[in-house]
């Protein structure tokens, strides 16, 4: 786990995966999200998905519920829509690979929702995460509320001021959290990964809430 306050990056548990080459896993939805936004892209535009893993599908849902859910149909469809080049200049542009990206990429279009093969590592995740919770990329601020994660009422009363954000992933033996928090003018960014099962998802989950001292919500992605 990485945590990112101002300069200083707090380190814990396996630091053997700190630079390992990873996918991205599904953490790519949000940059993927980034670069429709600054295309004009309507948040509120609602696509038809069937997803097993989102409750009452098939049915439409938005850009902000397609983040949260992380629908793999969403993204494919405006995947296809935009086409590769469109999200490869994109993605290229904001830097959210480390290095460049390959002209052929994504091969495979369908695959861009897990990274279509390409790899990232948890500082470079933690540091895009930051760039983008500081509003240092270009429409962050569209972006951003799209990317709140729920908590509960007695911590939304504790601390008002505080918002949480992120997003999950979970691919290739591969489970990530990536968000952070803001509260007032101050942020604090945070990544969460570790190797295995899908399932590992809800750890992850639980020690985001736990960072900012916040109690698990009852929400679907927390059982």
């Amino acid at each position: 786990m990485l945590v990112k306050d101002g300069s200083t990056i707090e380190k814990t548990g396996n630091l053997s995966l700190l630079n390992q080459e990873l996918s991205p896993a599904s953490t790519i939805k949000p940059a993927m999200a980034l670069a429709l936004l600054r295309d004009g892209f309507n948040p509120e535009r609602e696509i038809t998905v069937d997803d097993k893993f989102i409750k009452g599908t098939p049915r439409a849902i938005d850009l902000s519920e397609a983040l949260l859910f992380s629908s793999n149909d969403y993204f494919r469809t405006v995947a296809r829509e935009k086409e590769g080049p469109f999200f490869r200049s994109a993605l290229g542009e904001m830097q959210f690979f480390p290095g460049a990206l390959p002209a052929s990429w994504p091969e495979q279009l369908d695959e861009i929702v897990h990274g279509a093969g390409q790899k990232t590592t948890a500082l470079h995740q933690l540091e895009f995460m930051d760039r983008l919770l500081r509003g240092e990329l270009d429409y962050s601020e569209k972006l951003i509320p799209l990317i709140e994660w729920p908590r509960t009422d007695s911590d939304r009363s504790r601390m008002p001021e505080l918002h949480i954000y992120g997003k999950t992933g979970a691919w290739d033996q591969t489970v990530w959290f990536v968000g952070g928090a803001r509260q007032s003018a101050q942020v604090r960014s945070l990544v969460v990964v570790t190797k295995g099962h899908w399932t590992r998802r809800k750890q992850a989950i639980q020690y985001f809430y736990c960072t900012f001292a916040q109690q698990l919500p009852d929400h679907p992605l927390i059982p």
